[in-house]
């Protein structure tokens, strides 16, 4: 099974693109767009930090996840507005 995913892949990701693809003038102005992502709700926030993994080490502003996930509603408001 595995094989196969490896040969599906190799196919996939590998092929050949027919040669007016490839200076498609579409796809080079489309790399230049700005694409608008709203920001987070305030529920998808608090979900992300309910999902922090515990025992972790810190990131490089040195603040552990266990401390994020048990400041409760208050930190994760400030975090939302923040």
């Amino acid at each position: 099974m595995l094989e196969r995913w490896k040969c599906y892949f190799n196919e996939a990701l590998n092929r050949e693109l027919p040669p007016d693809h490839a200076n498609s003038r579409y796809e080079i102005e489309s790399l230049n767009e700005e694409v608008e992502i709203p920001p987070p709700t305030y529920n998808e926030v608090k979900e992300i930090i309910h999902k922090f993994r515990n025992n972790k080490a810190p990131g490089p502003d040195n603040i552990i996840s266990d401390l994020i996930k048990g400041g409760g509603q208050k930190l994760e408001s400030r975090i939302y507005i923040g």
